[in-house]
This record gives C-alpha cells, sequence and structure tokens, in this order.
C-alpha cells in the first residue's frame, strides 16, 4: 500500500493541483456554458488519476489493472474528502471516470518500454571483457590419467 500511495503524493496530487488551477483560469472566460463546469472540475482529478498509475506501473511492471485501479481509488478519496470538507457534502462529479482513467495509465504503463542503456556506459566495456574472458574459463583441459 505504501507503494501505491507514495506515487499518489509524489505525482497524482501535485499533476491535479496544477491541472486545478489551469482549469480555474479558464473558467474565469466569460463565454463558458454552466454545463461545462463538471467536465472541467473532472478533467484534472482524471489525469492526476491516469499519471499516478501510469509511473506506478511503469516502476511496478507488473499487475496494470490493478495498480492502476488502486492509485485512482486512492486520488479519487483524497480528492472526495477534500470535496466534503470544503462543501460540507459530496460534491464530486463525474466520479466514475476516474477509475478508468486510472486503469488505463496502469496498463499503458506496465506496457511502456524501458528506456535503452546509453551506448558508452561505463558498464560495457566490463561486460565485454568478461565475455571475451568467458569461452577460456569454461574450456578446461582434464587430466586424463588413469591409475590402475
Amino acid at each position: 500500500m505504501h507503494f501505491y500511495l507514495r506515487y499518489c503524493l509524489l505525482i497524482g496530487i501535485p499533476v491535479s493541483v496544477c491541472c486545478m488551477l489551469l482549469t480555474a483560469a479558464a473558467l474565469t472566460l466569460p463565454d463558458i456554458p454552466f454545463s461545462l463546469y463538471a467536465l472541467f472540475a473532472a478533467f484534472p482529478i482524471m489525469l492526476g488519476c491516469f499519471l499516478s498509475a501510469y509511473f506506478a506501473g511503469k516502476s511496478r511492471r507488473r499487475h496494470g489493472i490493478r495498480t492502476g485501479s488502486i492509485c485512482a481509488l486512492l486520488l479519487s478519496v483524497c480528492w472526495l474528502t477534500a470535496c466534503s470538507l470544503m462543501n460540507g457534502g459530496f460534491a464530486y462529479p463525474l466520479l466514475f471516470l476516474s477509475v478508468p482513467c486510472g486503469i488505463i495509465g496502469g496498463i499503458l504503463g506496465v506496457n511502456a518500454r524501458l528506456p535503452l542503456p546509453h551506448k558508452r556506459s561505463h558498464t560495457i566495456p566490463a561486460m565485454q571483457k568478461r565475455a571475451a574472458m568467458l569461452p577460456a574459463r569454461l574450456h578446461r583441459p582434464q587430466n586424463h590419467t588413469q591409475s590402475t
């Protein structure tokens, strides 16, 4: 559980807060219809769920659906608690969209390619040296003396 909580706190919440500030600035425009407010409120949380699940799945490299759903649920509970404390009631629009975003992020994170090592890494010459010595080490002449 500590693993999932770390990615929710380090990636999910800061991304959500930054997106909330950007959407708050966008909501100051006078021509936005009131029906889009719920989408503007849910987008930062969905993006935070997606990115926290993506990076958790990428570092874990297995169980993408479970990793994504747990990260999304933890982040959703954090924001639901914050909303209920500020508003005095439960006001969380489009709650059902945050968990699928987390699941998609977890699956994509597990299936993401690993970074390739640098061509001039300091370990490559040592590995080449060991590989050159390997056939000599495997072939050892044996004394076949027969004792009678």
